[in-house]
Order: structure tokens, then sequence, then C-alpha cells
């Protein structure tokens, strides 16, 4: 995944300068210039609305991992505070899937179905809600279909 290799707010910021030193020079069209600046626009203020909704969502699948391995008589070390950055919920959210690795891995040795499946159900609920679809991609179809709609007058 690209978020995972390049930084989202890297590649944001490269695609608002790619509109604004390549695309917008080249247009004539008053329209189409207005909507390469406000696409320009969008994209500035996409990093900060991305990284705290994907903030939230790291969080919350820290918080139901670290209420599974409680569960499992695993102590684990306290969340981060408030106001960790994004690369502090991501290291804290791995380290907390690597101890439900760990365990997952003893109950396939030991032959407990029950515990792995209860581990795999988990791992497959993260896995859902990380790939579902995001309000920000719901509002940007919304938004693509009210400007279609505008465009043919209906």
């Amino acid at each position: 995944m690209t978020t995972r290799t390049l930084r989202a707010a890297t590649l944001i910021e490269g695609m608002a300068r790619c509109v604004r030193e390549s695309i917008l020079p080249a247009l004539v069209d008053p329209s189409a210039r207005t909507q390469a600046e406000v696409l320009a626009a969008l994209l500035d203020g996409l990093p900060a609305a991305f990284e705290a909704e994907a903030a939230a969502a790291v969080r919350a699948d820290s918080d139901a991992a670290r209420g599974l391995l409680s569960s499992e008589g695993v102590s684990t070390h306290r969340p981060p505070p408030s106001e960790a950055v994004f690369g502090e919920l991501l290291a804290d959210n791995h380290a907390l899937h690597v101890a439900l690795l760990g365990l997952a891995n003893q109950a396939r040795a030991s032959g407990d179905g029950e515990r792995l499946r209860v581990l795999q159900k988990y791992f497959l609920a993260s896995a859902q809600k990380e790939h579902a679809p995001s309000e920000q991609a719901t509002d940007f179809a919304s938004l693509s279909s009210q400007e279609d709609s505008a465009r043919r007058g209906s």
C-alpha cells in the first residue's frame, strides 16, 4: 500500500504541487482552471483530515487488540497519550498485533482451535475495517455525483 511505503502527506503534497505547477499553467478554460484550483486547495487540506481519521481508526483497533490480549490474560503496555503522533500510534498497534500473532502461533501449536478462531476473527475484522471505504471516499463520491448532475443540468 502506498500509505505504508510513502507518507500520505508527502504523496498528497506532490499531487497538489503537480496540479499547480503542471496542470494549471496549461489550462485556458476558466471553468477548468477553477476546478484545478479547487482540487489543489482540497489536496492541501487532505493530509490533516486523513491523519485525524486514520489516527482514530488506529486507536480503535489498538483498543480492541488491547482488550483481546487482556481477555487472554496478557498484560500490555499503556496506550500512547492523546497527543501522540501518528507514527507512535502505528508502532503501538504493530506491537499489539505482534503479541496477538504470538498468541495465535501458540494456539496453533497447542491445538487450541477455539482460541485460534477468536484471534482469527479479530484479525479478519481488523483487516476489513482497514480496507473499508472511508467517509472521505463516500463524500468524494457524493460530490462527484452532484457535480455530474449539475453539469448535465438535472
